[in-house]
């Protein structure tokens, strides 16, 4: 891990197409927590995103 919290590796990995992220659902920054409450009820099964525009 670096120091920052990020893995220099984990870009290259994702880019190479070994590692496919599975976005289960996106929510807007201004829900985030119906985002929480869907990640604490266990209903998510894969990343779940919170979109700021």
């Amino acid at each position: 891990m670096h120091a920052a919290g990020v893995n220099p590796l984990d870009n290259k990995i994702v880019d190479s197409g070994a590692l496919k992220p599975v976005v289960d659902r996106a929510f807007d920054f201004d829900e985030a927590s119906g985002a929480l409450d869907y990640v604490r009820t266990g209903r998510a099964e894969g990343k779940v995103v919170l979109t700021m525009t």
